[in-house]
């Protein structure tokens, strides 16, 4: 079990990090496409569970397209840590998740589903639980079998 801390720095990860491996919790730490090797270095030598790969600099939500340098950031990443990291903030598509899947060890679709969950609604604009569970349902089965796809072809 993990938690996500969107804005706990490494630096100031400690206190909390002592308090969840007591329970054994993995605090998960971030990693962004700005961060210097030598934070990298801090970020894995401190990580536990996975790192959260940040795909973007700003704010996280549905994206047109990827990055430009994702993939060298990810290979940065693994240079600094034998855990497996996760690649989010930005992954929006199908066809996203595909190509994220081909250089890291997970990939994370958090905004695009929750687009979907907010436009759950029905032709007359209530509330439609299960059109909106059938759908990302759809989705994500779509979304496995295209990232299942993509690793078999690497």
């Amino acid at each position: 079990m993990g938690v996500v801390i969107p804005d706990l720095p490494v630096e100031e990860a400690g206190e909390v990090q002592t308090v969840a491996q007591a329970r054994t919790v993995d605090v998960i730490l971030l990693a962004a496409p700005t961060s210097t090797d030598a934070r990298l270095a801090r970020i894995g030598a401190a990580a536990s569970g996975f790192i959260y790969c940040v795909s973007t600099t700003g704010v996280t939500g549905v994206r047109a397209s990827l990055r430009s340098g994702l993939p060298e950031f990810v290979a940065r990443v693994r240079h600094h840590t034998d855990l497996p990291f996760a690649v989010g903030f930005g992954v929006s598509t199908i066809e996203q998740a595909a190509e994220v899947a081909t250089y890291a060890d997970g990939v994370i679709i958090g905004s695009a589903l929750v687009e979907m969950v907010g436009a759950g609604e029905s032709l007359d604009g209530s509330p439609d639980p299960a059109a909106t569970a059938c759908r990302l349902g759809s989705f994500l089965r779509e979304a496995d079998a295209a990232i299942a796809a993509a690793e078999e072809a690497t």
